[in-house]
């Protein structure tokens, strides 16, 4: 009988310490290997994951990913001295709502962020070349981008609709390339300035883009492949520059009020498909 009031009042004692405590400054911080010289540290209190070494992140095939359909991870902080992130590294974290990547990142891996569908806030530098393809497929993020940027890989913005309601798109100059699917079905996109720089659109880039009403296709630009303006219903006038040398001769198909189109001086080629 003494022994349990003993054990009684040592476990009062023990509530009556650990009551005043704050018990989340004990939480589970998850620790790992993203790379060869680089670390994580999740701390699942507060959701912040942050990304630390040098060097090359790994990367993943999805569900080897140790990030992958985490719940968890609410913000991503990626610290100077990671040169890029990892191919499907951060897919379908659906609770992910930031991203801060440094001046040292300068590639974007295929389906980095693809699938993080509450993705809303990226903050980037300027000196991002490499924006690998589906990168932000499937997220809200859709701000301009960076100045460094000379590629967009296939569908590593647009997907389905994730842009708001007339969106007008001014992309920056620096950019040579824009691939298939890049803004592939983005109903809400209304206007695409593109620069200069620009001297490919890829197919399907712009692919049922059905509210799509101004684009200019600036001198620089020397193909526009196949269904690249594809079912732009909303098109009424295009301008192709004489620097176009190859047209896919679908590139306009399905543009149903599509009633003139000036075509370049130059083309060397109209293919087919």
């Amino acid at each position: 009988m003494k022994k349990i009031i003993s054990l009684l009042l040592s476990l009062a004692m023990l509530l009556t310490i650990t009551s005043g405590l704050n018990l989340t400054a004990y939480a589970d911080v998850q620790t790992g290997k993203c790379g060869d010289n680089v670390t994580y540290s999740l701390d699942t209190s507060t959701g912040v994951l942050t990304i630390s070494g040098t060097g090359k992140m790994k990367d993943y095939s999805g569900e080897d990913s140790p990030f992958y359909q985490n719940s968890n991870i609410k913000s991503v902080i990626i610290e100077n001295g990671v040169t890029s992130i990892g191919n499907l590294a951060f897919s379908s974290c659906n609770s992910l709502i930031e991203v801060s990547l440094p001046s040292s990142i300068i590639s974007l891996g295929v389906s980095a962020f693809s699938g993080c569908e509450n993705l809303a806030s990226v903050t980037v530098s300027d000196d991002l070349p490499y924006v690998g393809g589906r990168a932000f497929e499937k997220t809200k993020w859709l701000n301009s981008q960076p100045d460094g940027v000379v590629y967009i890989g296939e569908s590593a913005y647009g997907y389905k609709g994730n842009m708001p309601k007339n969106t007008e798109l001014s992309l920056k100059s620096g950019i040579t390339n824009i691939s298939g699917y890049a803004f592939y079905e983005e109903k809400n996109l209304t206007s695409v300035k593109i620069p200069e720089t620009v001297n490919r659109i890829g197919n399907w880039a712009f692919l049922d883009c059905e509210g799509l009403k101004n684009v200019n296709i600036p001198d620089g630009v020397k193909r526009i492949e196949s269904w690249t303006f594809s079912n732009c219903s909303s098109l009424t006038n295009i301008t192709v520059p004489d620097s176009v040398t190859v047209l896919d001769g679908l590139a306009f198909s399905y543009c149903t009020n599509l009633k003139n189109i000036e075509l370049s001086k130059n083309l060397t080629e109209i293919g087919m498909g």
